[in-house]
């Protein structure tokens, strides 16, 4: 959540710290009516901070342009990816 917060912001919108998850679940105490299921539906309030978020997009942007490390023989993805070749 915190995310699209920081982009809606990002592009001039005015959003709360306060967002909201909705879900629904599968009310199994009411079991198969007719082939029907019924679900109970849920509101979990969130408070979020975005505060975090752009330092992460450009340490994640800095790993990315960065140069990739050589291949080594102990590990697990690079004999993977030297098998599936």
């Amino acid at each position: 959540m915190e995310i699209y917060q920081w982009l809606l912001r990002k592009n001039g919108f005015k959003v709360l710290n306060r967002g909201y998850f909705v879900y629904c679940r599968v009310n199994k105490d009411n079991g198969f009516n007719k082939g029907n299921l019924s679900f109970d539906i849920k509101v979990q309030p969130y408070d979020g901070d975005d505060s975090w978020v752009e330092d992460k997009i450009l340490e994640a942007k800095k790993i990315l342009d960065g140069k990739c490390p050589e291949p080594s023989e102990n590990c697990d993805y690079c004999k993977y990816t030297k098998d599936t070749t």
